[in-house]
């Protein structure tokens, strides 16, 4: 359990015990993910005699972004400064590590933001509860393959390091089962649709950061989540108007 909670500590501001063994925390992902996905079907619902599809898609998103700590919202603006810069693979690394955010940056968060609200706003109400319950744990999914398969770009250690020994295949399995479990369940072919768009965000990202940076980033991590929700969001609210 206490590995459980370190998932939860990390990954978001609730007050969760837990260990400081973050590699064995790293199978628990789509659970916190599935956690969070049930704060926004709760809120959504509780919002629903209130306000407009609009105004719940806003709600929802800075709620989300809010129970993560704004982590990996942090982390897209620093990696689209690193990887969309026109530097060396170093100087990319030292961009990241920057605290202050360039135009790569704000725009990547801005639109991604954008991105998911236009995309919740349009979210059908047949399956808007199981596409927020499933997606935040599809995404957290994804970043466990990522950190398997690919190298990391600091060797000087970090929370990276820590991520990557626990991706083992045995914690690969647990987070594979806990997020696609549920999603196809509830959602059938549109859930193997969407489990395959924020796996194909994960290689993508992971792609790009392989060429560019040598390997992945915590920041990377990040921005794949922000990335995976709201590409999956996005699709999920296509799929719905074509029925």
């Amino acid at each position: 359990m206490s590995a459980i909670g370190t998932a939860f500590q990390f990954l978001t501001v609730l007050p969760v015990p837990g260990s400081r063994d973050l590699a064995a925390a790293v199978r628990w992902c789509p659970l916190v993910g599935l956690v969070l996905g049930g704060l926004l079907v709760a809120a959504d619902a509780a919002l629903a005699g209130v306000l407009g599809p609009a105004g719940r898609a806003v709600v929802l998103v800075a709620l989300l972004a809010a129970l993560s700590g704004a982590l990996h919202l942090d982390g897209l603006a620093d990696s689209a400064d690193g990887l969309l810069a026109q530097r060396s693979p170093a100087e990319r690394l030292a961009i990241m590590r920057d605290p202050a955010n360039g135009g790569f940056g704000v725009a990547a968060v801005t639109l991604t933001l954008l991105t998911k609200v236009a995309a919740l706003s349009e979210l059908e109400s047949g399956w808007r509860w199981p596409v927020l319950l499933v997606t935040p744990a599809l995404a957290r999914w994804a970043i466990v393959g990522q950190c398997a398969l690919f190298p990391l770009a600091r060797p000087e250690g970090g929370l990276g390091h820590a991520w990557r020994r626990g991706a083992t295949p045995a914690a690969l399995l647990v987070a594979t089962l806990l997020a696609l479990a549920p999603t196809l369940l509830l959602l059938r072919l549109a859930g193997g649709v969407l489990s395959g768009v924020a796996l194909l965000v994960a290689l993508l990202v992971g792609w790009l950061a392989w060429r560019r940076l040598g390997g992945v980033t915590g920041d990377v991590l990040g921005a794949t989540v922000e990335l995976g929700e709201a590409l999956c969001w996005l699709v999920a609210s296509g799929l719905g108007r074509l029925g």
